[in-house]
C-alpha cells in the first residue's frame, strides 16, 4: 500500500508532493470535508485525555483536526511543513489562545519542552517520514500518551456518473493516467509501509496493542465541489496544467450531464495506541 514513485515521474518532478497544497491553501480550508464529531469523542474517550491535556497535531494543514480541540480547551501545537496552510491554521485559531503552530517537518522537530498527553494526525501521516514518525511520535508523548492517525477515505462507486467520470480519465496518456488509478479522490489511498496502519504500528515496537475507529457518513458533492476538492489532491495538482484543465472542464460536464451533484459516501478511519515505556 505504499506511495508507486513510478507513478508519479509522470507528473511534474520539480514539486515537492507533499506540500503542493499550500498552492491552494484557501481552497483547501474550503473544500476538503471536517472530520465527524464521533470521530473526537471516540478519541477522547479512548486517550481519556483530561480537559488541559497538551495535543501535538501532525501535518495540521489549516486545522481542521485541531479545531475540535482548541475548542473543547486543551492546548494544541500544530506542525505544519507548509507556511501558507500554517498561516490560515493560526488565523482561525489563535483567539483561543491554545493554539500554536510550528512551521517544520515532523521528522526535523526539536519538540516539546514537557511531553504530550496526544499526538494526533489527520490525513497526513502518511506524510511524515516512515523511518521516524513513530519514534517521534513515541518520544513526543508522555507514559500512558497516546497516538492517533485517521483519514477520511472516499468510498468507490460504481454508477453510471462515475463510470463517465472514468473515461474523461481514460483521455490522459497512458503515463499519466496510471498516476491515478485508485486515487481520484483526496484519501483514495494512504501511502503507509505496511499491509494496514495497525500493522505498522504493531512493526514500530512503540505502542501498544491498536484501537480501531470506523464510521461512514454521506455528504453532498456539486460538481463545482467535487473539482475544488481535486484542486486540492497533489496527485491532480502534479498534473501539467493543459492535461489538468481538460480533465477538470470533463468531470464538471459529467456531474452537470447527471444533475450536476451526487451523493459521496466517505469512511473515517482511526487507528490508536498507548505509547509502551
Amino acid at each position: 500500500m505504499g506511495r508507486d514513485i513510478s507513478r508519479e515521474q509522470a507528473l511534474d518532478p520539480a514539486r515537492n508532493q507533499s506540500t503542493v497544497f499550500g498552492e491552494v491553501a484557501d481552497l483547501y480550508e474550503k473544500s476538503r470535508p471536517s472530520y465527524p464529531a464521533q470521530l473526537f469523542d471516540w478519541i477522547s474517550a479512548v486517550s481519556d485525555i483530561s480537559n488541559s491535556a497538551l495535543v501535538v497535531d501532525v501535518g495540521c494543514g489549516t486545522g481542521k483536526s485541531s479545531e475540535w480541540f482548541v475548542r473543547n480547551g486543551h492546548t494544541v501545537v500544530g506542525i505544519e511543513p507548509d507556511p501558507r496552510m500554517a498561516v490560515i491554521a493560526s488565523a482561525k485559531l489563535h483567539e483561543s489562545n491554545h493554539f500554536t503552530v510550528e512551521t517544520v517537518e515532523f521528522q526535523n522537530w526539536l519538540g516539546l519542552a514537557e511531553p504530550a498527553d496526544l499526538v494526533i494526525s489527520g490525513q497526513a501521516w502518511h506524510w511524515a517520514d516512515p523511518l521516524t514518525r513513530f519514534h517521534s511520535a513515541h518520544a513526543t508523548l508522555k507514559n500512558q500518551g497516546w497516538l492517533c492517525v485517521f483519514w477520511n477515505q472516499p468510498e468507490g462507486h460504481y454508477d453510471q456518473i462515475h463510470r463517465d467520470i472514468d473515461k474523461i480519465y481514460d483521455l490522459l496518456p497512458s503515463d499519466i493516467k496510471q498516476a491515478f488509478d485508485g486515487a481520484r479522490l483526496p484519501g483514495s489511498k494512504s501511502a503507509i509501509t505496511a499491509a494496514s496502519p495497525a500493522d505498522e504500528f504493531d512493526e514500530s515496537k512503540c505502542f501498544g496493542s491498536v484501537e480501531q475507529f470506523n464510521f461512514s457518513w454521506d455528504l453532498e458533492v456539486t460538481s463545482q465541489s467535487h473539482v475544488e476538492n481535486l484542486l486540492t489532491q497533489s496527485t491532480h495538482r502534479l498534473l501539467p496544467s493543459e492535461h489538468r484543465s481538460r480533465l477538470l472542464d470533463g468531470i464538471t460536464d459529467v456531474i452537470n450531464s447527471h444533475g450536476g451533484s451526487y451523493i459521496q459516501t466517505f469512511n473515517t478511519h482511526a487507528y490508536a495506541a498507548m505509547r509502551s515505556t
